[in-house]
Formats: structure tokens, C-alpha cells, sequence
């Protein structure tokens, strides 16, 4: 079982999710390509950035790295790489450009009825686990 962070909302800045979750070269690859989204969507207004998944567990090469971002009223929408908007082939452009499952944080994940920002806090057995909030410097 792998291990995952204690239940609720952790905030860590981008350069401490570096120093805790980077322990190996596939982690520290995976991690530079996300960040380059996450500065794309810093630079379009968005304030509320999540990250989930095993890159915030103990698994030592995890495939990607998933979160959400929450819309806000200044978000400028056409500042956002479109890629990063672009769900079709299981967000196959998303995923291979940036090695991120970025979503709305209030879209609504078609599985468990709940929105993304509270379907990345329960895990498959439906126990709570914790998620890092990207804090903005």
C-alpha cells in the first residue's frame, strides 16, 4: 500500500514540493514539465492550483502528476496554453507536453458525482487523503 498524505489541504510552495517530492530523476523530470504548466496557468490569473496523485505518495515513479485549478473571474481564459484545456485522447496532449491530469477544480468527475478539487481528497476506497495546494509567491 502505498503511503499518502494525511487528510486536507496542504499549502507548499512550488520550490518545497521540489524538496519533498523529487527524490529521484523520473520525479524531478516529471515535476520541471508540470511546473511549466502550472507558470502557464499562474500567468493566465489562476490563483488555485492543486496537485494530487502518487506524486504526492511514496510510489517511486509515478506516471504523472494530477490536479485542478480553480476558475476564478480573473482568469484570462485565452492565456491559457490550450493544451492544458484539451481532454480529448485521454488528455493525451496534456499529458505528453507538461506529464500533467490537470481539470477544473469544480468540474464535476463523472465517477463519483464530486467535484475534482473533493475527488482528489478521498482515494479509491473512499477514505479522505491529503492534497498540496500550490502556494503563489
Amino acid at each position: 500500500m502505498k503511503r499518502v498524505l494525511k487528510a486536507g489541504i496542504h499549502s507548499l510552495t512550488l520550490e518545497q514540493v521540489e524538496e519533498l517530492f523529487c527524490s529521484n530523476g523520473h520525479r524531478k523530470k516529471l515535476f520541471n514539465r508540470a511546473v511549466r504548466g502550472i507558470k502557464n496557468l499562474i500567468s493566465a490569473g489562476v490563483e488555485e492550483i492543486y496537485i494530487d496523485g502518487s506524486f504526492v505518495s511514496d510510489k517511486e515513479f509515478p506516471e504523472d502528476i494530477d490536479g485542478c485549478w480553480m476558475p476564478n473571474s480573473a482568469v484570462d481564459s485565452k492565456k491559457i496554453d490550450p493544451v492544458l484545456l484539451d481532454f480529448s485522447n485521454s488528455r493525451e496532449k496534456m499529458k505528453t507536453k507538461y506529464g500533467v491530469d490537470f481539470f477544473s477544480a469544480n468540474i464535476i468527475e463523472s465517477g463519483s458525482g464530486k467535484p475534482f478539487l473533493e475527488f482528489f481528497q478521498t482515494d479509491r476506497d473512499g477514505k479522505r487523503k491529503g492534497i498540496i495546494k500550490i502556494k503563489l509567491e
